[in-house]
């Protein structure tokens, strides 16, 4: 069973040459390029704001847990005495 039979070939294969996204092909290619290269300066102009913004967050949670374990030390050292 070299071969698969051919109604499984014509089922999985069925429509491969047809684009998938008709959309995006009848508009002149140089409109999706703008808007891709739009897309793509926009992701990089905001990259260092969302950088930023995650820094901020991730050092506030470090902080919160620092702060945290700092209290329970405190606490334990007054139940010991």
């Amino acid at each position: 069973m070299d071969e698969p039979p051919a109604t499984i070939f014509a089922i999985c294969f069925r429509g491969m040459s047809k684009p998938r996204y008709p959309g995006t092909c009848s508009r002149p290619p140089h409109r999706n390029m703008e808007r891709g290269m739009a897309a793509m300066e926009a992701a990089t102009n905001n990259a260092p704001k969302l950088i930023e913004g995650l820094t901020l967050y991730s050092n506030k949670v470090r902080q919160g847990r620092i702060t945290k374990e700092l209290i329970e030390v405190v606490q334990r050292c007054r139940f010991y005495r």
